[in-house]
This record gives C-alpha cells, structure tokens and sequence, in this order.
C-alpha cells in the first residue's frame, strides 16, 4: 500500500523535523519510488510548486528531502512512496502528479479500478486520474462543488494536493495524525515490522559498501 505523507512548513517544527526512521520503515514496504512536493519562495516573485521525483534508492531520497527541508523552511511538504499496484514502474507512474503545472500537484494513496489500468505495464491509475483531473479548472479543490463530486468518485482512495498558496488539502477517510497535527499519513501501514532477516542482510551491505555514506 502506497504511502502519502503530508508534513507541515519546516519552521513550525522548531529545532527538530519528522523522524527519519519513519520514512527508512515506510520505505521497506513501499519501495517503487518517492517524490516530494513543495512550494518555492525563492523563485522569480511568486511562489510556485515543485516536483521532485523518482528516486529509486533510500539513501538517495532522504538526502535530496533533508536538503529541501533546509531550502524551503516556509513550504508544507507533499511525499509520497510507491508501492506499485497498476502500471510499470517509471518516472512517469511515480507520485506526486501535476494536476496545474507549477500551480498544483497531487498524490493517490490507493487503487481507482475504474481508470482501466494494467497491473503491470503503461500508465498506472494514478497517471490516469491527474489527467483527468488536470481538465478541471484552476482552484477546483477549494470550490465545493467540484469537491464534493470528487470525493464520491474516488470512493476508498485518498487524494492530497498541494497548491501555489501553500495549502494542502486530503480528501477521504482514514487519513492518521501526528506530531500534534504537524504530520498526516494517508495509513499506517508502515508502521508494520521488518523482518529481523531483512534488517540483517540491509545493514551487512551497507558495512560492506559506503558509496551512499
């Protein structure tokens, strides 16, 4: 079961931000690529959203996350983990998905049958539910027509969608608390063990090879 989680702007966590060991565990069971999403003060005069996706390694991931925490201590943070369900593993199936380029970015936290996806080749369902929803207008998820609508038609799944305001919006039930409403997780599925002879052989590799160190 993928994994989306959505943590609040750097700078209201004072001097420590989420634990990694939350992400290492999520990671076990939700290998198939991360991305994260942000919003970028720093750009021209408006702020605009980010993607940043399709790292297939930890190490990776967690440096380029840890560096954009420290860039964008204003920004709320989208990211999510993959665990394949419909469609290849590419960059093009890896969350989050552009819904408005620069201007609002979503992630899918489940399975949506109705998108006639493959189990294991072409456009997952997800990739068929951000074009879809990329033809509706700007600022659809703070009308609540349209969010209403949305949210009968998703079913089960959850949605996150982060916006050039800085504001991040779930949709669907289920969605876990933490932090004192600093972080939300779509499950809490990760939080499962690992097997003790997984945590063995990961960390005899990693004695046996530093190149991530």
């Amino acid at each position: 079961m993928c994994l989306i989680t959505f943590l609040e702007a750097r700078e209201k966590f004072g001097t420590l931000d989420i634990d990694e060991n939350h992400f290492k565990n999520a990671w076990y069971w939700n290998e198939d690529g991360a991305g994260i999403s942000f919003v970028d003060y720093n750009y021209s005069t408006k702020p605009i959203v980010k993607v940043y996706k399709n790292y297939n390694t930890f190490n990776k991931f967690i440096r380029v996350f840890r560096r954009l925490r420290e860039l964008n201590p204003k920004s709320k943070f989208l990211v999510h983990l993959r665990n394949a369900s419909m469609g290849d593993l590419s960059k093009e199936n890896c969350h989050p998905f552009w819904i408005h380029k620069n201007k609002l970015s979503m992630a899918h936290n489940g399975t949506m049958y109705k998108m006639n996806a493959s189990k294991d080749k072409g456009e997952s369902d997800s990739v068929k539910l951000a074009k879809f929803l990329s033809t509706l207008p700007e600022g659809f998820i703070h009308n609540s027509g349209y969010w209403f609508l949305l949210r009968n038609y998703i079913g089960a799944n959850r949605l996150a969608f982060l916006d050039d305001e800085n504001s991040i919006k779930m949709m669907g039930t289920g969605w876990i608390e933490a932090e004192k409403g600093l972080i939300f997780h779509s499950n809490d599925y990760f939080k499962k063990e690992i097997p003790v002879k997984v945590i063995s052989i990961n960390q005899e590799k990693k004695e046996e090879s530093c190149a991530d160190c």
